[in-house]
């Protein structure tokens, strides 16, 4: 099933390990998408490497335009790796190169175990990532702000979470995933 929600939240008093914990099925694998989920904008046209870092986690493209991750992306990061709960990177840009330069800046490319950037259907970056990880779709959870991904991958068994506003992957978000998933398991 996929989820549709726009709001923010934050973290405070939220621990990821306990709520897993309380949970009676926790996802094995948490797949994002990149463009306008982790940060907004599109690499392919809207921004131009090569990119430098600000030395506080954004970066500037060879413009001087300003990119960082949305505000809550780079700790639900931090706290999913702290559960050892896999990540994936799921992509359709057409200009990968690109993508794996600003995840490199922002420092969350070594961050994802699975990679699949490159312009194809996201079903076909599902199946490369379901191979590569071992992982059934059912365990897996996927944010993405792009409807048509979310209807295509929705079938497969992954519990999907629409991402509609254009705030990016919010605490909110991500928690209301979690939750989405464990109640397929509890019907």
């Amino acid at each position: 099933g996929a989820l549709k929600m726009a709001s923010y939240g934050t973290k405070e008093g939220f621990d990821l390990k306990s709520f897993l914990n309380s949970l009676p099925h926790s996802p094995k694998l948490i797949v994002l998408d990149l463009d306008y989920t982790c940060w907004p904008t599109h690499v392919d046209c809207m921004v131009s490497s090569p990119f430098r870092s600000d030395g506080k986690g954004s970066a500037y493209d060879s413009y001087g335009l300003h990119i960082g991750l949305f505000p809550h992306v780079k700790e639900i990061i931090t706290e999913i790796q702290s559960c050892n709960i896999p990540l994936a990177a799921c992509s359709s840009t057409t200009d990968p190169d690109t993508s794996y330069q600003l995840q490199t800046v922002l420092g969350i490319k070594d961050k994802f175990s699975y990679s699949e950037v490159y312009p194809r259907k996201k079903t076909v970056h599902f199946k490369r990532i379901q191979e590569a990880s071992g992982i059934a779709y059912q365990n897996m959870i996927f944010y993405d702000d792009d409807y048509t991904n979310i209807r295509d991958v929705s079938p497969l068994g992954v519990t999907c979470v629409y991402i509609e506003d254009s705030n990016g992957l919010t605490w909110n978000l991500f928690k209301s995933g979690l939750t989405l998933h464990a109640q397929k398991f509890n019907k």
